[in-house]
């Protein structure tokens, strides 16, 4: 069942981007698409149906999760963003900790199409409140502001369509991978990620497996062990406004105090 959340996790910072993109037009979209193939994952007859569907709806579901810090960088100041970060990630991390809470009575008590079913409600309320949000992406809106006001948009710096397509392909598909082999500091720091993401998720497996298995936790039970990730993530927040307001902010405040030195007044100040 965590098929679909590991894969996006691991692909969707190489999913590729187009030269264009706008974040609200990837929220509104992506959200639609795995809603789709989580209803399809519901629907299905096998388990190969259900892994291959799976697979889908957790790509599909994942660009919204790759975009939500640069969504975040948009609309909270650099000095002000540590909170704001906070309690983004902490949504990211709550999914995996109450899913299990979750599915787990909703797997009892109903069927286990029913998981299905509760991720397309939380996707449709999720989806239901992007319609009333707003374009955060600066180049999106320096387009409609030159748009409304009847001015031409800056010229392309493609000359054709097959350049842009050859520049999307280059820059935002192939040079990622290219880096990745031919890079060391690159393809270490990705290994280096990739196990901390792999420990960490492996956790949510391992707790349900050892506590089922060697305590003999019932299946309700068991979900009920992942809320102690969830609380360590919620007292995570506090902890990090703490560090920001009392650590991180002072250094701030003092580094705008101090002068910045001309070189020129330097120059002209030697006798």
């Amino acid at each position: 069942m965590c098929l679909h959340s590991d894969s996006g996790l691991s692909l969707q910072h190489q999913s590729p981007k187009p030269v264009d993109d706008t974040s609200c037009t990837v929220y509104l979209v992506s959200t639609p698409l795995g809603a789709l193939f989580t209803m399809g994952a519901g629907f299905s007859q096998n388990i190969w149906t259900l892994c291959i569907l799976r697979l889908f709806a957790g790509l599909t579901f994942s660009p919204k999760l790759s975009i939500g810090a640069g969504s975040n960088a948009d609309v909270v100041t650099t000095q002000n963003r540590a909170a704001a970060s906070a309690f983004y990630f902490l949504s990211s991390f709550l999914g995996p900790a109450l899913g299990p809470v979750i599915g787990s009575f909703v797997t009892v008590r109903k069927s286990w199409r029913w998981t299905q079913w509760t991720l397309i409600f939380f996707a449709i309320f999720s989806f239901l409140l992007t319609l009333f949000t707003h374009q955060t992406y600066k180049k999106a809106l320096l387009l409609q502001r030159l748009k409304s006001g009847g001015l031409p948009p800056p010229p392309s710096p493609f000359p054709s369509t097959f350049a842009k397509l050859r520049f999307f392909l280059t820059v935002t598909l192939l040079r990622p991978i290219h880096m990745l082999v031919t890079e060391p500091i690159v393809g270490l720091f990705s290994l280096y990620v990739a196990f901390n993401f792999a420990v960490l998720f492996c956790f949510f497996a391992a707790f349900l497996y050892v506590f089922e298995s060697v305590y003999g936790f019932s299946t309700e039970q068991t979900g009920l062990v992942c809320l102690a990730i969830g609380v360590g993530c919620v007292l995570a927040v506090p902890n990090t406004i703490l560090c920001d307001i009392y650590l991180y902010q002072p250094r701030f405040r003092a580094s705008i105090k101090v002068p910045l030195l001309d070189p020129y007044s330097m120059v002209t100040s030697l006798p």
